[in-house]
């Protein structure tokens, strides 16, 4: 009988040891699912994917807490990308992306000279607070420096700001639509095609000749 009793309070165990190892590997296969879909431009589904939490006692699994973590960088992520620039803005735990989303929002919706100064002013704020915490942050501090100079041009000329939406302008989580650059050598830009099998064999015959036979 106690045996009995062992036998199933170790099935019990390992039964809940294989619960805690599925949702963590299930945990981990979302985010690898949401990433995949992040840089496929599908920032709707990646977004779906990773905001699903694991249960709590999945948790105390080794390295569930990055899992997590990155399922919520990439929630945001794909909020980011997706426009959703008001709900990233608002995110205490995304410092540099709340940032860069209040800077989105801006220029997505314009305005009069004194309204956008007014904005940048929290703008160039945002940019700050990051560097405090993370001095060799290199993109906080390009940005701010950039949203610093546009602010004093905005103000110094007196000028409207035009509205410019970044989700149909074509850029995107790699950058902006591709092209020659204006001054770039076409040229230098070569296109490689396969060669037939019998081209191949031509090819290989090039060059050869008969044996050449010794003078003297």
């Amino acid at each position: 009988m106690r045996a009995s009793i062992g036998y199933v309070i170790a099935a019990a165990l390992l039964a809940a040891g294989g619960l805690v190892l599925w949702h963590g590997s299930d945990l981990e296969r979302r985010v690898a699912a949401a990433e995949r879909d992040l840089v496929t431009l599908r920032y709707q589904d990646a977004g779906a994917r990773a905001v699903e939490p694991p249960p709590a006692w999945a948790g105390y699994l080794p390295g569930s807490s990055k899992a997590a973590a990155d399922a919520e960088a990439l929630s945001t992520a794909s909020k980011y990308w997706d426009g959703n620039y008001a709900e990233v803005a608002a995110d205490p735990k995304a410092q540099l992306m709340a940032a860069n989303a209040s800077y989105r929002a801006l220029r997505r919706d314009g305005g009069d000279w004194k309204s956008v100064v007014g904005r940048l002013d929290g703008v160039v704020k945002a940019y700050a607070d990051v560097l405090r915490e993370d001095p060799n942050n290199a993109e906080a501090a390009f940005n701010f420096e950039y949203a610093t100079r546009l602010r004093a041009v905005i103000a110094a000329r007196r000028q409207n700001l035009a509205p410019q939406d970044a989700t149909t302008s074509g850029n995107t989580i790699h950058g902006g639509v591709g092209e020659i650059p204006m001054d770039a050598d076409a040229k230098k830009f070569k296109m490689i095609v396969p060669m037939r099998p019998d081209e191949r064999q031509e090819a290989e015959k090039a060059g050869k000749g008969g044996t050449r036979q010794r003078k003297g």
